[in-house]
């Protein structure tokens, strides 16, 4: 499943949801949540085994948000990959 993360205030309740070989993109203000000083950051990487987590280019940039400020464990795509990852996984749930 592609969980698409698009509010800051819902990307622990998707996190929670997530089984193994799910993907989660961050999307809009849930970038902010990232910052890899966040408490958030440290959940992501207990999960990170099991799931796959990115975050749209776009979207760091628009808030200034910086490559090396990030979690680790996310990779940045951008809008080719986005739609790359809607066509590998079959089912998307969204949280706005």
């Amino acid at each position: 499943m592609l969980h698409l993360v698009f509010s800051k205030n819902n990307a622990q309740q998707a996190l929670n949801f997530v089984a193994e070989g799910d993907a989660i993109l961050f999307m809009e203000s849930s970038t902010l949540s990232l910052l890899n000083k966040s408490t958030f950051a440290k959940d992501l990487q207990k999960e990170e085994v099991k799931v796959k987590f990115y975050a749209l280019a776009s979207d760091l940039q628009l808030r200034g948000i910086a490559n090396d400020e990030l979690a680790e464990v996310i990779d940045i795509i951008d809008y080719p990959e986005f739609v790359a990852l809607t066509l590998e996984h079959s089912v998307i749930k969204t949280w706005n």
